[in-house]
């Protein structure tokens, strides 16, 4: 079951690389706009865990989303997101190397077809 499940999360982040090797820019619908920029825009109460625990890499993420979140240049009421030309790459390897893991991770043991007294 784990090997089912490190392919198919292999495959995935692999087809999705390839996808975002091959774009520039994400328009986003006006229902994902409107989800994206309300959690942008919203303030939470953030846990108190330290400098760097769970809190700074929430604010770490949210900063970094913010920045590469805009207007549409096509159409200013809809929002873009501009993903680094990197992140496709990096999506791509790593999907790579798990299904790389996932063949060689051991199959069931297969049961003889006789066993013998």
């Amino acid at each position: 079951m784990f090997r089912a499940l490190a392919a198919a999360a292999g495959l995935c982040l692999l087809l999705n690389g390839i996808v975002l090797v091959g774009i520039d820019r994400v328009t986003l619908s006006e229902v994902g706009g409107r989800t994206v920029g309300s959690m942008l825009t919203e303030s939470y109460d953030r846990p108190t865990v330290g400098e760097y625990g769970v809190a700074a890499l929430i604010d770490a993420t949210t900063d970094w989303l913010r920045s590469r979140v805009g207007p549409d240049p096509a159409d200013d009421s809809r929002l873009s997101v501009d993903p680094p030309d990197w992140v496709g790459y990096a999506a791509v390897s790593v999907g790579f190397v798990t299904l790389l893991y996932a063949a060689a991770i051991p199959g069931p043991k297969k049961k003889p077809r006789y066993e013998r007294f």
